[in-house]
């Protein structure tokens, strides 16, 4: 790009930033990747159910199993048809904190959901 070319960029962004468009918000999002959920997507509640039947169900007994199913699928129930990929540290954190007047469920809910994270990353 020649200085010539570069002075008339840099003019014609100030003059939008003047406008009152942000330029560098506008770059970041046209750089974003654009997440569609569609039925077939992987959500939470699928990424959980995988976890279950490869993991839960091969090394623990039929109640023990039973028993995490039951209180997997129940506490993730607000998260449970997002994309892994969107789950942003307050949801996982708000997820948590409505077991605050339980400490035994919410490090069972704590830890629990992160195996099932950790064996989608190894699978």
């Amino acid at each position: 790009m020649s200085y010539a070319a570069a002075i008339a960029e840099w003019q014609q962004i100030r003059a939008r930033r003047d406008a009152g468009e942000d330029p560098v918000l506008t770059r970041k999002a046209s750089n974003r990747p654009v997440m569609v959920s569609t039925p077939e997507s992987y959500t939470v509640r699928k990424l959980c159910e995988d976890f279950l039947t490869g993991h839960i169900e091969r090394h623990r007994d039929s109640h023990g199993a039973a028993q995490s199913c039951r209180r997997i699928m129940t506490k993730i129930a607000p998260i449970a048809g997002l994309p892994p990929t969107s789950i942003t540290r307050k949801q996982a954190f708000d997820l948590l904190d409505g077991e605050r007047q339980a400490p035994r469920n919410a490090a069972i809910l704590r830890s629990e959901p992160g195996a099932a994270w950790d064996y989608a990353l190894d699978s």
